[in-house]
């Protein structure tokens, strides 16, 4: 990610060549442009990431040009380790990995802005995001088994009881809810709900 970032840095801060890269991925019908990273999140960093993969062409094609390694007419060349990490067929392949993992939850996430959402249907969004995670035909399994892990671990720190129990008093998601989990079995669930009507509403032994 810091040489995505990096690749990102390069060219907003260079007004000649984020012009040229502007000009060449206009040529490849990309209207986007490369994000800025204004804060160390996952969530920005991955729309970073993501714009530098729609760059990939024509990042390609703009290195490729003489004036970008040799100095021509007084402009600067491309910095050379912007080139390397640009030809570097490993970079990209680890991008569109990291995309493929990535993108079900910043999906979700945008999903799950909006003021209709339920706590349900918030579960319901995380757990299609894993779903869809466990589905991936990773090569590196290393680097799969570390994502898995870390999405476990998310997800059950965002699952607390009374999103659970949101889950399961809704009609179309209540098989999805109660698991032999400790914290997610039936039981978890009511006293949850006794929990809630003890402390919220009042209601006694």
């Amino acid at each position: 990610m810091q040489k995505a970032n990096h690749i990102v840095s390069f060219f907003n801060g260079s007004h000649y060549w984020g012009g040229q890269l502007k000009i060449t991925a206009s040529a490849e019908k990309i209207t986007c442009g490369l994000k800025k990273n204004y804060e160390l999140r996952w969530y920005t960093l991955i729309l970073l990431a993501l714009s530098v993969l729609l760059h990939q062409l024509a990042l390609n094609i703009l290195i490729a040009c003489s004036d970008a390694r040799k100095v021509m007419a007084g402009f600067s060349t491309v910095n050379t380790d912007v080139v390397a990490i640009v030809q570097d067929d490993s970079f990209w392949l680890w991008v569109e990995w990291a995309m493929a993992v990535a993108c079900p939850f910043v999906d979700t996430i945008a999903e799950c802005e909006g003021r209709s959402v339920t706590l349900a249907d918030c579960m319901l969004q995380f757990l299609a995001a894993a779903c869809k995670l466990s589905l991936l035909d990773a090569k590196d399994t290393d680097d799969m088994a570390h994502a898995c892990i870390v999405v476990d671990k998310c997800i059950l720190k965002m699952a607390t009881p009374i999103h659970c129990l949101a889950l399961f008093l809704h009609p179309l998601y209540c098989k999805l809810a109660v698991v032999n989990i400790p914290g997610f079995t039936l039981r978890d669930l009511k006293r949850t709900a006794l929990m809630i009507a003890k402390e919220k509403w009042g209601w006694g032994e």
